[in-house]
């Protein structure tokens, strides 16, 4: 009884996307020439920008490096209005993302992603990581969602890189690199911008940035702020509240260099960022349908304020000296997390609870908020790129707090207040402590001219210790649980490169990634049950080979990559009844094409284009049962095909006014929603996974009875946003449209039924697309 409920009836025109995409090639090789023969000078073609990255721990250009890394530029990011994760991750190939609302979204690359845990993709504001190595800390869904207000560039590095950046990163890594002080120049830059949603409210920006050279060559300041609304678009009609997840996000950063001499050069900085909402993004639905339960963008709540708060701050040191034959960096930083929010579970516990403590119109919320602080110390020497042999070397230690606290709380309907009269029904917290030591080293031999082999290795060591406490009604006895665990795991890489000449190369890289273990608080249902209250490390080898190359005079440029993944002891989300556990769930693969190009075929025509072919599947779980195996099911959030066009024109409408217009499209085909292993007594351990994955099971709302199931696969859609606008010397007047044609998609999908209290239901929730958007800005440059 099976049925996958649908939201964009018209479906993928993936065969426009295919017209379009081997014409655009074919235009590559045909189109330059054409227009240069036309004769016209104001369609000459023009050389592509050259884009330098850090993917290797150095300044390399983008063509150059033997990986699959791609660049957003601060330029690109204005164009585009782009301020969020999913405005410019739709960019970039290989890269999905499950956002359960505002400022908590999962991001994975490459289909390297087992739902609910720890982070498999490691993000970094410049040398600075902020991603909670140790379990128990929620890192996959705290994502640092950072306003592109002062960012010179956004990178993605995708496939494993262990060798560099250490534990977690084992899908790759998402860095945001900021716009350094210049000691010479004294420029800034405002802009204020409006925006509306179609059947929600009103938003808007004001961003202002502002460099100061206090000292010619050897002193300057660059300081920056935002504040920004979000506009809500959904309501809820029981509540009488209109768009209920509409989001406050503000911040700063400071940032000061210092060129102490000609070689010894301080970079000071300090960031914060603030975001808060009071409701979600969740609209009801019925997974048999596929249709809203209350009317479009709507959703039932019985919490009035389901509030959410994030707060990221960074403070940094890095110093650097030039050795003449080498550079030593030491990179100080100490980060602060608060992150988390309040919801409203009643639908799934409230009836049942109600009906046994003989209270009418109770409901049942269910906050979470991880705090966590991360000290971080890397040392690092590199050679200077200028001998047959290059080099580096480095040591890296960390040191960080998780706080992880969640409680479930009855309260009063009407009047909104806590009901104490049962004592607590659920609340406790995981204390987390992670040390991490870490010794890397790189060289890179060129054999010739031509070609090179570059190897390196880590080593990396940590010890962890946890402290659980849960008690409650629903919970069982009290629990108090310590543990400590210590680890280490070693990471390589191998990276040959042969450049064919100047401006094409290909490359191989094989490189291996892991995540820490660790150990787990288990409820006595589950201590009952046999369940291990430890899991074990991941580890992942990934396989690839990629061409890379500047064409047509260096007005085309080619990325693509082939690759394949091995990924072993899984670690992924065990249920047991309305409880999650970590745990490992045997292995799996992931293999595909990423493509991406560029082509100027004209002065001021910029197009783009990337596509993405991914196959996923878990080849081995632990439950030793064919008729219950999961293995050759999909993992979850990551479509086989998607992919991102761009194009975009400007031209001199008088010497000193300019226009500009621009389209995108993004298309994407369907996506698993989830990877769950529950518990099954049948198997040792009690570890089984889900009766058939990738669906829901649907009962009868009258008799409880199972009657089938239905498919959690989240539909693929298609949106299109659109640009225009006008430069006239340091002023810029722009206007866009987002998600044009107002497509409904769902980027997360959840059940409420309470597997534990028998407490069945067919409503869902799921995270809908942001509908419609237009906006206006002006800015100024100075």
């Amino acid at each position: 009884m099976s049925q996958e409920h649908r939201i964009d009836r018209a479906g993928i025109h993936w065969k426009l996307l295919g017209a379009i995409l081997p014409g655009l090639a074919a235009a590559a090789v045909a189109g330059p020439a054409a227009a240069q023969s036309s004769g016209a000078s104001d369609l000459r073609p023009t050389t592509l920008q050259e884009v330098v990255v850090t993917a290797r721990k150095r300044d390399e250009k983008l063509l150059e490096v033997p990986a699959p890394v791609s660049a957003i530029s601060a330029a690109a990011l204005e164009l585009t209005h782009a301020v969020r994760l999913e405005d410019y991750l739709t960019q970039v190939p290989g890269v999905a993302f499950d956002q359960a609302r505002a400022g908590q979204t999962k991001v994975s690359f490459r289909g390297i992603n087992a739902g609910d845990g720890n982070a498999t993709v490691v993000t970094y504001i410049d040398n600075i990581p902020l991603t909670p190595s140790g379990p128990n800390a929620n890192s996959g869904y705290i994502t640092p969602d950072i306003d592109a207000s002062d960012l010179a560039q956004v990178e993605v590095d995708r496939g494993p890189q262990g060798t560099l950046y250490g534990a977690n990163a084992i899908g790759g890594v998402l860095k945001y690199v900021t716009i350094k002080p210049d000691p010479n120049n004294f420029n800034g830059r405002v802009e204020v911008s409006g925006e509306s949603v179609t059947h929600g409210g009103m938003g808007g920006s004001v961003r202002g940035a502002v460099n100061l050279p206090l000292i010619t060559d050897k002193l300057a300041l660059r300081v920056s702020a935002f504040d920004r609304k979000d506009p809500g678009y959904i309501d809820d009609p029981f509540l009488k509240l209109k768009d209920v997840n509409d989001v406050h996000v503000s911040g700063g950063r400071a940032a000061l260099l210092w060129n102490a001499s000609d070689v010894f050069t301080v970079n000071l900085s300090g960031m914060v960022q603030l975001t808060r909402t009071h409701g979600d993004d969740y609209v009801d639905y019925d997974p048999l349908t596929g249709r809203t339960l209350y009317g479009d963008l709507t959703h039932h709540r019985y919490l009035r304020d389901e509030w959410f708060s994030s707060r990221n701050a960074v403070y940094n040191a890095d110093l650097q000296w030039d050795l003449k034959w080498a550079k030593l960096l030491s990179s100080t930083s100490y980060s602060t997390l608060v992150n988390g929010g309040d919801l409203d579970v009643t639908n799934a516990y409230g009836p049942l609870l109600s009906g046994l403590l003989g209270r009418p119109d109770t409901g049942f919320d269910n906050p979470l908020v991880v705090h966590a602080n991360k000290i971080t110390e890397e040392l690092r020497l590199t050679s200077t790129g200028q001998n047959s042999l290059d080099w580096q070397v480095g040591a890296f230690y960390t040191r960080e707090r998780t706080q992880y606290d969640q409680s479930a709380n009855l309260f009063d309907i009407p009047t909104q207040a806590y009901v104490t009269d049962f004592g607590p029904m659920f609340q406790g917290y995981h204390h987390n402590r992670y040390a991490e030591y870490s010794a890397f080293g790189n060289i890179d031999y060129h054999f010739t001219p031509q070609f090179d082999v570059a190897v390196g290795g880590r080593y990396s060591k940590d010890d962890q210790k946890l402290h659980s406490f849960f008690q409650g009604a629903i919970f069982g006895p009290t629990v108090d649980f310590a543990s400590e665990d210590h680890e280490h795991a070693t990471t390589w890489a191998v990276n040959p490169r042969y450049k064919l000449n100047e401006d094409q190369m290909i490359y191989a890289r094989v490189a291996t990634g892991y995540r820490p273990g660790g150990s787990g608080l288990l409820i006595p249902q589950a201590v009952a049950a046999g369940l291990s209250p430890t899991f074990k490390p991941d580890h992942l080898t990934s396989y690839e080979t990629g061409w890379k190359a500047s064409l047509f005079d260096r007005r085309v440029t080619v990325d693509v990559s082939l690759y394949y993944i091995h990924w072993t002891d899984v670690q992924e989300a065990i249920t047991l009844g309305s409880f999650t556990f970590g745990g490992n769930g045997g292995e799996a693969h992931s293999q595909g094409v990423e493509t991406s190009l560029t082509w100027e075929p004209m002065k001021g025509l910029n197009l783009t284009a990337n596509v993405t072919y991914n196959t996923n599947r878990l080849d081995k779980d632990d439950s030793g049962d064919p008729d219950l195996s999961q293995a050759g099911n999909r993992l979850p959030g990551t479509a086989k095909i998607s992919g991102n066009f761009s194009a975009d024109y400007n031209w001199d409408i008088t010497d000193n006014t300019k226009g500009f217009v621009g389209a995108s499209v993004f298309a994407t085909t369907a996506r698993p929603n989830s990877l769950i292993l529950g518990y099954d007594p049948t198997k040792a351990g009690g570890v089984g996974p889900m009766p058939n994955f990738g669906a829901a099971p649907i009962y009868d709302p009258n008799t409880n009875a199972l009657i089938g199931y239905t498919s959690t696969k989240l539909p693929g859609y298609t949106t299109l946003d659109l640009r225009a606008g006008v430069e006239h010397g340091p002023w810029t007047v722009s206007a866009y449209v987002k998600n044009l044609t107002d497509v409904r998609a769902y980027s997360e999908a959840a059940g409420l039924n309470n597997y534990q209290f028998a407490n069945y239901s067919n409503q869902w929730t799921a995270v809908v697309l942001r509908p419609r958007t237009v906006g206006v800005s002006l800015a100024r440059k100075f």
